[in-house]
This record gives structure tokens, C-alpha cells and sequence, in this order.
């Protein structure tokens, strides 16, 4: 189950093409990380241009511009090395692809935990 937050500058995206990123995330956890089509939980954070502070060079190719996005994905431990590159270059080429988003422009962080950290609600923990 994973849970995704996504993290951008206002007034940077169209709003179709915020919908288009939520997408292209979900189509490529589906892809790599084989989860079902209603395993969907993301949350986003629209930020101040003063809010977001970044090295515009640090460790890509290019340069990142304003149209920056943070993509943080929090799941259950498990995956391969294979399935999260896989998913990490899934979710860079289709933003690029879909919105015209530089890859260099895509930052995405993956959170493993293990199922006891999950609660889904009523105070249970995942798998109890």
C-alpha cells in the first residue's frame, strides 16, 4: 500500500497536468510494484515560490527549474532494487512525456516500512 505525497511549486503546473502526474505515479506503482488499481492514497502539497529552496545542480544532468517536483512514496518493505529503478524511470519518463516536466526536475524518494507501521484506520495496525 503505498501513499504518496507529491510536493510543487504553485502556479508552476496546470491543473490537468497535476492530474496527469497523479496518474503517471499510480500507473507506474501498478506497473512495478504490482499494486491494484484501488490501492490509491496520495495527498498533495502546493508550496510558495519563497517556500522551496533546492540546489538547481546537485547530482542531475540538467538544471532544475520551477516546475520542480518532490514525489515521496512511503510503502511496505519488499521490493527489488530492479522493481524501484524500474518504477523511478517509469514515473520520470511518463511526467516527461505527458507534461513537458524536465527528468532532471523529478526528485522522488522512496520510504520503506514494515506492515506493523501501517494503521488504514480504527486503530489497528496493517495485517492484524
Amino acid at each position: 500500500m503505498p501513499f504518496v505525497d507529491i510536493s510543487y511549486i504553485e502556479d508552476q503546473h496546470k491543473e490537468e497536468d497535476i492530474s496527469s502526474i497523479c496518474r503517471v505515479v499510480h500507473s507506474s506503482l501498478i506497473e512495478h510494484f504490482n499494486i491494484s488499481e484501488d490501492n490509491f492514497f496520495q495527498l498533495l502539497h502546493p508550496k510558495k515560490q519563497e517556500h522551496v529552496l533546492k540546489n538547481s545542480t546537485f547530482h542531475v544532468s540538467g538544471v532544475r527549474s520551477d516546475r520542480y517536483l518532490v514525489i515521496r512514496i512511503t510503502c511496505t518493505e519488499g521490493r527489488t532494487t530492479q522493481q524501484k529503478q524500474g518504477l523511478y524511470d517509469s514515473i520520470a519518463s511518463g511526467i516527461n512525456k505527458s507534461c513537458n516536466i524536465s527528468k532532471a526536475d523529478i526528485l522522488i524518494l522512496l520510504y520503506e516500512t514494515a506492515p506493523s507501521a501501517w494503521c488504514f484506520g480504527d486503530g489497528t495496525a496493517f495485517g492484524n
